[in-house]
């Protein structure tokens, strides 16, 4: 197997880190956005709890996934039920996102291989042990799929 394999693996992967990425991000300032309103009723305020505390290197995704959940299900209990899988997505989608940020592109013999046999990237894992995830077109998909529900929702709660 060539090198063209390897570039086609390497763009893949590019697209498929990027699809992942570019969701999360969006749906993070809106969980960003809900969190600063609920403790800010200023604008200006909720500007700079945004700016200071909230959208920035201080607090990881899913330290604000546990926030939000956290004033969900004390202010928006009834809301729930329209979506009472939202946490265990939410932090799914952290932990998909997490894999396609911070592991390695698996262009090896047998990345190769399944790219070529089953349509599949992998994505190595180094801790304790080396373990590849692998990912298909059907994957991103599904991931993007959900993220754009929980967008869809929160847009749609931030205009409560």
């Amino acid at each position: 197997m060539s090198d063209t394999t390897i570039q086609q693996i390497q763009l893949s992967g590019y697209s498929y880190r990027g699809q992942i990425i570019s969701d999360l991000i969006h749906l993070e300032r809106l969980i960003d956005e809900s969190i600063s309103r609920h403790f800010c009723t200023d604008t200006d305020k909720q500007k700079e709890f945004f700016e200071l505390i909230i959208a920035n290197e201080r607090m990881t995704l899913n330290s604000k996934i546990q926030v939000f959940e956290f004033i969900f299900k004390k202010h928006h209990i009834d809301l729930i039920k329209s979506v009472p899988e939202i946490f265990s997505n939410l932090k799914s989608l952290n932990e998909e996102r997490n894999i396609v940020a911070h592991y390695l592109l698996d262009t090896s013999e047998e990345g190769r291989k399944a790219f070529n046999d089953f349509a599949k990237i992998g994505f190595v894992k180094f801790r304790n042990s080396t373990e590849t995830l692998w990912r298909s077109n059907d994957d991103v998909h599904k991931w993007h799929k959900l993220t754009r529900k929980y967008i869809l929702f929160m847009e749609e709660f931030l205009t409560i």
